[in-house]
């Protein structure tokens, strides 16, 4: 792929946040299952032919990605001025304070961050994740139901409270486990934030799951450990699974190193869910037979399986997300062959997400050190506008029901009369309200749905 021209950088930043909304892909759905599962198995040369495709793929990303290491490790200045500046031009940088802007001081939603927004984006576009085809349980004196959930690697516990927040719409009550490393666990694990327990924790001790060893490494949850934990417990009708690693220094060897955290993922999902649950997985890029192979186990274990990617997921990032409706369960997966049509598939659902981060990551290199004060200011006020139509599309979604809010963000109108009064702004003083931000516990005390 050629350097983009960017010719005119108020345009082509415009072009990128229109983008921000048309990042999904359908990897297979229930249409889809006759080619999918009937169909032939490529011969050897055709498979060939497939990684070959794949691999110029996986070499067009990379060659963008190692002209960023290029410019970093010329020493940490310059890598924290490359964090700077990717973090400035993400779209949706501000959008956790956006929201906490519209709330009355005191009653702001705790812990809101770029995962509790990515969440509730994937949540309200696609609303089937909090509607499991399997039963929810009718447990309660008042006849709500109650849907049962578990978490991999979700420290602090932004998806917790996300789905929390999204089933008091629905006068659905979460029964949740959660699973992240403890505190003792080594530094050399990166796959989630170690967990120092405070009052929040210590009050939901009984729901965290922190495996046979007391680590919360989910790689050394073992079978009998999983098969205990379903006994005990029961199974989960929704599982979440947020792992990643930081591959900054080896941009380029992501994928292999994901590999095993995503296998263990998909093995305790396939052990925990009920039949007909919903499974909700981050991965990263697949160019490698090795990830390939599980993509076809996910497709022959669920009707339906989404790639998304957020809009508060940072642009230039591998970061997509699975989304997996109504599990046939284990013993009813369908063998699921590398025909002609599932390659396909795979291969044009790769090169869609590697597209748009290309063309970000084209952005930022052409753009770095080189926007003047006006580009600046012109990025920002882009920005500001598709933040306060998100929040204000998540606000009416979710926090409206939940929370008691002023009238309508005055937000817009104040940046506007900001930026005429000062075009040289160089940062969004509009929403620089860090107190709030520094300050976000996890809060997962019950919810009490508004009486009508």
């Amino acid at each position: 792929m050629n350097d983009i021209k960017f010719n005119d950088v108020s345009m082509s930043y415009k072009s990128l946040l229109d983008d921000l909304w048309r990042k999904g892909f359908t990897l297979v759905s229930a249409e889809h299952y006759k080619c999918l599962v009937e169909g032939k198995e490529l011969t050897k040369t055709e498979l060939d032919d497939f990684y070959s495709r794949m691999n110029l793929l996986k070499e067009m990303l990379n060659d963008v990605k190692l002209r960023v290491h290029s410019l970093v490790i010329t020493g940490s200045d310059a890598l924290e001025r490359w964090r700077s500046f990717t973090s400035f031009t993400h779209p949706m940088r501000h959008l956790p304070r956006q929201l906490l802007l519209k709330c009355e001081k005191g009653k702001e939603p705790l812990l809101c961050t770029q995962a509790y927004c990515k969440f509730l984006q994937i949540a309200v576009s696609n609303p089937e994740l909090l509607q499991p085809g399997s039963s929810l349980e009718n447990d309660q004196p008042n006849g709500i139901k109650t849907l049962r959930s578990f978490h991999l690697c979700e420290a602090p516990g932004a998806f917790v409270l996300a789905l929390k927040h999204c089933l008091a719409n629905l006068d659905i009550k979460l029964d949740w486990k959660m699973n992240s490393l403890s505190s003792q666990q080594n530094d050399s694990f990166k796959h989630a934030a170690p967990i120092e327990f405070d009052d929040n924790f210590n009050n939901n001790s009984a729901r965290m799951v922190f495996g046979p060893d007391g680590s919360g490494d989910i790689l050394n949850f073992t079978n009998e450990f999983l098969q205990k934990f379903v006994a005990d417990f029961g199974k989960f009708h929704i599982i979440t699974a947020d792992a990643g690693i930081d591959c900054t220094d080896e941009p380029i060897d992501q994928e292999r190193k994901m590999l095993p955290l995503i296998e263990k993922q998909l093995e305790i999902a396939f052990e925990c869910l009920c039949t007909g649950g919903n499974f909700l997985i981050k991965i990263f890029t697949f160019f490698e037979n090795e990830t390939i192979q599980l993509l076809t186990k996910l497709c022959g274990a669920f009707e339906r399986v989404e790639c998304l990617k957020p809009p508060s997921s940072k642009p230039g990032n591998s970061e997509i997300y699975l989304l997996c409706i109504n599990f046939f369960g284990q013993s009813k997966q369908k063998n699921v062959a590398l025909s002609r049509f599932f390659t396909q598939q795979i291969e044009e659902c790769a090169r869609f997400f590697i597209n748009h981060q290309i063309r970000f990551i084209q952005f930022n290199l052409h753009t770095f050190r080189r926007l003047s004060q006006s580009e600046r200011a012109n990025l920002e006020f882009q920005k500001c506008i598709v933040q306060e139509v998100m929040a204000d599309f998540l606000w009416h979604k979710i926090f409206g029901y939940l929370f008691s809010f002023p009238p309508p963000s005055q937000f817009f109108e104040n940046y506007v009369k900001m930026v005429s009064l000062n075009n040289n702004c160089r940062t969004h003083r509009a929403v620089s309200n860090d107190t709030k931000i520094n300050k976000i516990r996890l809060d997962l005390t019950e919810i009490q749905t508004p009486k009508n």
